[in-house]
């Protein structure tokens, strides 16, 4: 799973640094198949619990937009 998690984190920064100001969960996806959506939501949800991101969600079922964090010198939470 940590693997999968890293690949997240990278891609995230990616859009980032390729002057992008929001990334959006839709972004992401490498597919639009169920297998995709939850290999990329799991690793969001650590991500956002270690604070190296944020998600934000105006309604329900809405899209979910992602918010990079500045990078602090942060010990990763156990699961």
């Amino acid at each position: 799973m940590s693997e999968i998690i890293v690949k997240v984190y990278k891609d995230i920064i990616k859009f980032f640094k390729n002057g992008k100001k929001k990334v959006t969960f839709t972004q992401l996806l490498p597919a639009q198949d169920k297998e995709s959506k939850v290999f990329t939501f799991v690793p969001l949800l650590h991500l956002s619990n270690e604070r190296r991101i944020d998600l934000h969600q105006k309604e329900h079922f809405g899209e979910i937009e992602i918010e990079l964090l500045k990078r602090r010198n942060m010990k990763p939470a156990k699961a």
